[in-house]
């Protein structure tokens, strides 16, 4: 089972709180640890590229969007917490996560605005990433996709 969500979610590497942020509609509902997701698109601004090339300071520019979360792990943050939001079911898939995959995807995608200007494959960084199946984006910041 897992959450089909009518508004995606954007997550992307928070590098002050050292977790994932998690924003839907414009805000943040969520800090967690890792989380997982299905049918998720890999997104990098043009212009937050560029600006960051520019100034050499970093900004929230890449994400990874999707409509489908399979699991969450180390949610710690609940401000703006609504009643459908639809991370509260996830917390509830992690043991089925973990039962039917038993390990993360193959390949690890990475994100450098000085070297690219789109999600690469880490060990073929020629190969640009634009769409994965599977996505797990793990607490040692490293993004997984097959």
């Amino acid at each position: 089972m897992d959450m089909k969500m009518p508004v995606p979610v954007y997550i992307y590497r928070n590098l002050k709180s050292n977790c994932w942020s998690v924003k839907r509609k414009g805000l943040v509902i969520a800090h967690c640890r890792a989380i997982a997701v299905s049918h998720g698109d890999f997104k990098v601004g043009r212009k937050g590229t560029e600006r960051v090339r520019r100034t050499k300071q970093k900004m929230v520019h890449a994400y990874v969007v999707a409509h489908t979360v399979d699991a969450v792990w180390g949610l710690t943050k609940t401000d703006n917490w609504v009643d459908d939001n639809p991370l509260s079911l996830a917390i509830q898939l992690n043991l089925k996560y973990f039962a039917t995959t038993k390990k993360l995807p193959p390949n690890e995608a990475t994100y450098d605005p000085y070297k690219h200007d789109t999600f690469v494959d880490k060990a073929e960084p020629l190969h640009r990433v634009y769409f994965a199946d599977n996505i797990v984006l793990s607490p040692d910041s490293k993004v997984y996709y097959s």
